[in-house]
Protein backbone atom coordinates (compact mmCIF):
# COMPACT_ATOMS: atom_id res chain seq x y z
CA UNK A 1 0.00 0.00 0.00
CA UNK A 2 1.57 3.60 -0.57
CA UNK A 3 2.66 5.49 1.86
CA UNK A 4 -0.60 8.15 0.45
CA UNK A 5 -3.19 5.50 1.05
CA UNK A 6 -2.07 3.88 4.07
CA UNK A 7 -2.05 7.72 5.48
CA UNK A 8 -5.79 8.01 3.95
CA UNK A 9 -6.79 5.32 5.70
CA UNK A 10 -5.35 6.20 9.00
CA UNK A 11 -6.85 9.79 8.56
CA UNK A 12 -10.28 8.28 7.15
CA UNK A 13 -10.55 5.77 10.36
CA UNK A 14 -9.68 8.91 12.46
CA UNK A 15 -12.62 11.00 11.32
CA UNK A 16 -15.46 7.99 11.72
CA UNK A 17 -14.43 7.47 14.83
CA UNK A 18 -14.66 11.37 15.21
CA UNK A 19 -18.45 11.08 13.75
CA UNK A 20 -19.02 8.51 15.71
CA UNK A 21 -18.77 10.57 18.49
CA UNK A 22 -20.82 13.06 17.16
CA UNK A 23 -23.59 13.39 19.78
CA UNK A 24 -22.38 12.62 22.75
CA UNK A 25 -22.92 15.52 25.20
CA UNK A 26 -23.92 16.48 28.79
CA UNK A 27 -27.72 15.16 29.67
CA UNK A 28 -30.31 17.01 29.24
CA UNK A 29 -32.74 16.81 32.09
CA UNK A 30 -35.07 13.56 31.69
CA UNK A 31 -32.37 12.13 29.25
CA UNK A 32 -31.32 8.36 28.48
CA UNK A 33 -28.48 7.27 27.12
CA UNK A 34 -28.85 6.11 23.31
CA UNK A 35 -26.75 3.56 21.74
CA UNK A 36 -26.85 3.18 18.02
CA UNK A 37 -23.85 1.01 15.52
CA UNK A 38 -24.29 2.38 12.08
CA UNK A 39 -21.84 2.09 9.21
CA UNK A 40 -21.03 5.67 7.23
CA UNK A 41 -18.89 5.27 3.64
CA UNK A 42 -16.36 7.58 3.21
CA UNK A 43 -14.56 9.02 -0.24
CA UNK A 44 -11.27 11.07 -0.47
CA UNK A 45 -8.82 11.26 -3.07
CA UNK A 46 -7.20 8.45 -1.24
CA UNK A 47 -10.12 6.30 -2.25
CA UNK A 48 -13.10 5.02 -0.27
CA UNK A 49 -14.08 2.92 2.60
CA UNK A 50 -16.54 1.71 5.88
CA UNK A 51 -16.24 1.95 8.58
CA UNK A 52 -18.59 1.13 11.25
CA UNK A 53 -19.38 3.76 13.80
CA UNK A 54 -21.29 3.44 17.29
CA UNK A 55 -23.24 6.76 18.58
CA UNK A 56 -23.86 7.20 21.98
CA UNK A 57 -26.18 9.98 23.13
CA UNK A 58 -28.27 11.75 25.79
CA UNK A 59 -31.49 12.28 24.14
CA UNK A 60 -34.59 13.71 26.85
CA UNK A 61 -37.43 10.70 26.69
CA UNK A 62 -39.97 13.62 26.30
CA UNK A 63 -40.23 17.80 26.13
CA UNK A 64 -43.36 20.12 26.23
CA UNK A 65 -43.96 21.38 22.96
CA UNK A 66 -42.67 24.74 22.10
CA UNK A 67 -40.27 24.40 24.89
CA UNK A 68 -36.30 24.89 24.14
CA UNK A 69 -34.23 21.70 24.34
CA UNK A 70 -30.89 23.75 24.96
CA UNK A 71 -27.49 23.63 22.95
CA UNK A 72 -25.35 21.82 24.55
CA UNK A 73 -21.26 20.80 24.66
CA UNK A 74 -19.81 17.98 22.75
CA UNK A 75 -16.93 16.43 24.22
CA UNK A 76 -15.33 13.15 22.87
CA UNK A 77 -12.65 10.70 23.82
CA UNK A 78 -11.30 8.45 20.79
CA UNK A 79 -8.91 6.01 21.44
CA UNK A 80 -6.74 5.18 18.16
CA UNK A 81 -5.41 1.36 18.36
CA UNK A 82 -1.69 1.01 18.14
CA UNK A 83 -1.74 -0.89 14.60
CA UNK A 84 -3.79 2.03 12.96
CA UNK A 85 -1.04 4.74 14.80
CA UNK A 86 1.61 2.98 13.09
CA UNK A 87 0.26 3.12 9.37
CA UNK A 88 0.76 7.41 10.67
CA UNK A 89 3.72 6.97 12.10
CA UNK A 90 4.90 4.74 8.63
CA UNK A 91 3.35 7.47 6.80
CA UNK A 92 5.55 10.43 8.35
CA UNK A 93 2.67 12.44 10.25
CA UNK A 94 3.17 13.59 13.50
CA UNK A 95 0.12 14.88 14.55
CA UNK A 96 -3.62 15.23 13.74
CA UNK A 97 -6.14 17.60 13.58
CA UNK A 98 -9.85 17.79 11.69
CA UNK A 99 -12.89 19.82 11.69
CA UNK A 100 -16.01 19.49 10.00
CA UNK A 101 -18.41 22.35 9.09
CA UNK A 102 -21.94 20.76 7.60
CA UNK A 103 -22.51 18.31 10.77
CA UNK A 104 -26.61 17.75 11.17
CA UNK A 105 -27.90 15.76 13.55
CA UNK A 106 -31.98 15.06 12.84
CA UNK A 107 -34.98 15.79 14.93
CA UNK A 108 -38.19 14.73 12.72
CA UNK A 109 -37.69 17.50 9.54
CA UNK A 110 -34.96 19.42 11.46
CA UNK A 111 -31.55 19.44 10.69
CA UNK A 112 -30.08 21.01 13.71
CA UNK A 113 -26.64 21.94 13.17
CA UNK A 114 -23.67 20.66 15.10
CA UNK A 115 -21.09 23.95 15.62
CA UNK A 116 -17.20 23.98 16.08
CA UNK A 117 -16.78 20.32 15.43
CA UNK A 118 -13.05 19.96 16.14
CA UNK A 119 -10.22 17.73 17.25
CA UNK A 120 -7.00 20.03 17.99
CA UNK A 121 -4.11 19.05 16.61
CA UNK A 122 -2.91 15.89 18.61
CA UNK A 123 0.53 14.72 18.28
CA UNK A 124 1.08 11.23 17.10
CA UNK A 125 2.89 9.46 19.62
CA UNK A 126 6.06 7.50 19.16
CA UNK A 127 4.47 3.67 20.01
CA UNK A 128 1.05 2.46 21.56
CA UNK A 129 -2.38 3.68 21.28
CA UNK A 130 -3.27 7.46 20.42
CA UNK A 131 -6.07 9.51 22.37
CA UNK A 132 -7.50 11.93 21.01
CA UNK A 133 -10.41 14.99 22.19
CA UNK A 134 -12.23 16.27 20.16
CA UNK A 135 -15.06 19.49 20.89
CA UNK A 136 -18.25 20.79 19.57
CA UNK A 137 -21.65 22.22 19.95
CA UNK A 138 -25.02 20.72 19.61
CA UNK A 139 -27.51 23.41 18.71
CA UNK A 140 -30.55 23.85 20.33
CA UNK A 141 -34.32 23.00 18.79
CA UNK A 142 -37.61 23.80 19.50
CA UNK A 143 -40.82 21.50 18.40
CA UNK A 144 -43.83 23.65 18.37
CA UNK A 145 -46.59 20.34 17.75
CA UNK A 146 -47.25 18.00 19.96
CA UNK A 147 -46.08 14.08 17.95
CA UNK A 148 -43.62 11.63 18.18
CA UNK A 149 -40.40 12.85 16.71
CA UNK A 150 -36.94 10.39 15.38
CA UNK A 151 -34.27 11.85 16.81
CA UNK A 152 -31.30 10.67 13.52
CA UNK A 153 -27.66 10.50 13.06
CA UNK A 154 -26.18 12.61 10.14
CA UNK A 155 -27.26 11.67 6.91
CA UNK A 156 -23.82 12.91 5.33
CA UNK A 157 -21.11 15.03 6.46
CA UNK A 158 -17.51 16.71 5.37
CA UNK A 159 -14.39 17.54 7.04
CA UNK A 160 -11.06 18.19 6.51
CA UNK A 161 -8.21 16.20 8.26
CA UNK A 162 -5.01 17.90 8.63
CA UNK A 163 -1.94 15.18 9.07
CA UNK A 164 0.92 17.60 9.51
CA UNK A 165 1.57 16.36 5.60
CA UNK A 166 -1.37 17.13 4.10
CA UNK A 167 -5.12 18.30 4.18
CA UNK A 168 -7.26 15.72 3.65
CA UNK A 169 -11.10 16.07 2.33
CA UNK A 170 -13.64 13.76 3.10
CA UNK A 171 -16.95 13.40 2.23
CA UNK A 172 -19.30 10.68 3.92
CA UNK A 173 -22.35 9.43 4.00
CA UNK A 174 -24.66 6.04 5.86
CA UNK A 175 -24.22 3.07 3.88
CA UNK A 176 -27.07 1.97 1.93
CA UNK A 177 -29.05 0.09 4.65
CA UNK A 178 -27.07 1.51 7.68
CA UNK A 179 -29.29 2.37 10.50
CA UNK A 180 -29.69 5.90 11.46
CA UNK A 181 -32.05 6.29 14.27
CA UNK A 182 -30.87 7.00 17.48
CA UNK A 183 -34.62 7.37 19.45
CA UNK A 184 -38.00 8.81 19.69
CA UNK A 185 -38.50 12.67 21.11
CA UNK A 186 -42.19 12.49 22.33
CA UNK A 187 -43.31 16.17 22.36
CA UNK A 188 -46.51 16.76 24.18
CA UNK A 189 -48.60 19.75 25.25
Amino acid sequence: MSRRRATGFAVLTVLLTLLGSLLVGTAPARAELRVLDTTYACDSSFGGGSSAVRVKVDVPDRVRAGRQVDARRITFRIVVPDELVQQMRDAGVEEVSARSDDAKYRVGTRRVPIRNLTVPPTAVPADGDMVIRGRGRAGAFTIDQAGRYAVKVPRSFTAVVQTGILPVSLSCTLADGAPARLSTLRVVR
